[in-house]
């Protein structure tokens, strides 16, 4: 299975938060997918997903807005256990797309249950 998840740069700009949950949901559903890579156009970013590997667990994804040096910012990441899957730019800011293996039960708690 191969998919490609494309998202207006706006939105992920506008709220990240939203976006990686959209991803994490459009990841869980059917029979699962893992993304693999970003490509980027100027109004538009298409995370690229195939099927996920049964012995993966639950894949998380975040999107993060680099804060600081890019050094830094992956090094924090990698200390906390998440995977770099993908660095792009949008204008003239620095994003961070990171995954995190969770169990099943972790993977849900991890939605906002403000919806």
């Amino acid at each position: 299975m191969f998919r490609l998840i494309t998202v207006d740069a706006g939105s992920i700009r506008f709220d990240e938060c939203a976006v990686s949950e959209m991803l994490n949901r459009a990841c869980r559903r059917g029979g699962g997918l893992w993304i693999e890579g970003v490509a980027c156009g100027k109004n538009q970013v298409r995370f690229i997903g195939s099927e996920r590997p049964a012995s993966m667990g639950t894949p998380c994804y975040r999107l993060s807005l680099v804060g600081q040096e890019l050094e830094a910012e992956l090094r924090m990441r990698y200390d906390a256990g998440f995977r770099t899957v993908a660095v792009f730019p949008l204008e003239d800011e620095l994003w961070i797309l990171t995954e995190r293996c969770l169990s099943d039960a972790d993977a849900d708690e991890n939605l906002r249950t403000d919806e």
